[in-house]
């Protein structure tokens, strides 16, 4: 059945962890002050993306920077951060053999992260949208292909 389903719906590949967990979620930064989107890449020196920049090199992530997009990271233990077209953080772990391993180790990075981004005057809203701000309160802040096509067909 495993297989059956790697096939259809992913790319035909043999995954080293074929019963391994990981966990996808998304931050909203604004600043805590006005509460007003913080922009990826937005004041110099306190965007979310200088703070993670910051984190990245203490911690000894790798971070990759593509053309005009936000950068993206990746982290010791194969997770990732990166940026979405709204300017969420996305945090992808690496993957785990259960679920509470997952969530163990997610919320000790979302922890690390909260703490830099606090220091900074960015909070981090754990929700779906923003509940201050409208969809279109910021601009676009990554242009990657994926992204560019998801934006023409949600339009």
């Amino acid at each position: 059945l495993l297989d059956d389903v790697r096939q259809r719906f992913f790319s035909p590949m043999i995954s080293r962890t074929p019963r391994a967990v990981g966990v996808e979620l998304e931050l909203i930064p604004v600043h805590a002050s006005t509460r007003l989107p913080a922009l990826a890449r937005g004041d110099a020196g306190a965007s979310p993306a200088d703070v993670l920049s910051r984190l990245g090199k203490r911690e000894g992530w790798l971070e990759k920077s593509v053309e005009s997009d936000p950068p993206s990271w990746k982290l010791g233990d194969g997770a990732f951060i990166s940026f979405e077209p709204g300017g969420q953080i996305e945090i992808s772990s690496a993957p785990h053999a259960s679920a509470s391993s997952a969530i163990d180790a997610t919320q000790a990075l979302v922890g690390m992260i909260r703490r830099e981004m606090t220091a900074a005057d960015i909070a981090l809203l754990s929700l779906g949208v923003d509940p201050s701000h409208g969809i279109g309160a910021g601009p676009w802040q990554t242009h990657r292909d994926r992204c560019t096509g998801m934006h023409l067909v949600f339009d």
